[in-house]
């Protein structure tokens, strides 16, 4: 029988669950999860057939690797009572938390400080990620090989983590404008579904793929075109410099919760 990575989420937020509907369905991975609130995490086990344990020192124990995927205001509760237990690795998705904040509480271990999006759940996830001093080039392959269940990732210099952070707010954003985009066309008299609106997505993720970000814009694009016209209007209007600053608020909150740990 081939060994199964023990895999413990501390806290299910909505990434943390995200990464539970993916990795239980992952053979070479054996998922439990800690939870406060008792219906939530009992409907959590239910729901993914995860085991479950509603002590947090319980969950570490059992686990290899051990994910933080708690809010911010619960962090340093959570640290106190987990505080000198040992884990393989450390893997926290908490908004802000820096590895020298985390590193305070744990001890010399390997942490990884980690922004998947909610799209790890289907396999589209890109996970950015910082680690620590203390990972060896094992405890990289280990937190990559739980990344890669859900998508793709990309190591980078924790100073770029906030930046990250934005990048992985992006979905909920797309949400927003598809939203707005559907009750435009609406008024139009095009009722628009979600599967529509889905296919929609895959399609221009595909050409992304093939051309690039600027190759796709430039092949939608016909000049004199109904495309070319909204670019201009939106241009026109500012709607771009607000996306940027839109981004830009994103960040600064990161940082602001950084300040706080």
């Amino acid at each position: 029988m081939a060994f199964r990575t023990r895999i413990g989420f501390l806290g299910a937020g909505n990434i943390a669950e995200a990464m539970i509907g993916r990795l239980y369905t992952d053979s070479s991975f054996d998922v439990a999860a800690s939870r406060r609130d008792a219906a939530k995490l009992e409907e959590l086990g239910k729901k993914y057939g995860v085991e479950t344990y509603s002590s947090n020192r319980g969950l570490v124990e059992r686990s290899d690797v051990v994910v933080l995927g708690i809010e911010p205001s619960s962090l340093a509760a959570v640290l106190k009572e987990v505080h000198g237990q040992q884990a393989k690795l450390w893997i926290s998705l908490v908004n802000g938390a820096s590895l020298a904040y985390l590193q305070q509480s744990l001890g010399k271990q390997a942490l990884v400080r980690a922004m998947p999006q909610i799209g790890f759940k289907y396999g589209h996830s890109v996970t950015w990620y910082a680690a620590n001093g203390d990972c060896a080039q094992g405890d990289i392959a280990l937190a990559e090989r739980v990344f890669a269940a859900g998508g793709i990732s990309r190591r980078i210099g924790e100073s770029q983590m906030n930046a990250a952070t934005a990048f992985s707010c992006e979905p909920g954003l797309l949400v927003q404008d598809l939203i707005a985009d559907q009750k435009a066309l609406d008024g139009e008299g095009l009722k628009v579904d979600a599967q529509a609106l889905a296919y929609l997505l895959r399609g221009t993720a595909s050409k992304i793929e093939e051309l690039g970000i600027k190759g796709a814009s430039a092949s939608v694009a016909t000049k004199g075109g109904s495309t070319e016209a909204a670019h201009r209007f939106a241009e026109g209007k500012g709607l771009y410099a607000l996306r940027e600053q839109r981004v830009s608020a994103c960040v600064r909150k990161s940082e602001e919760l950084s300040r706080k740990t």
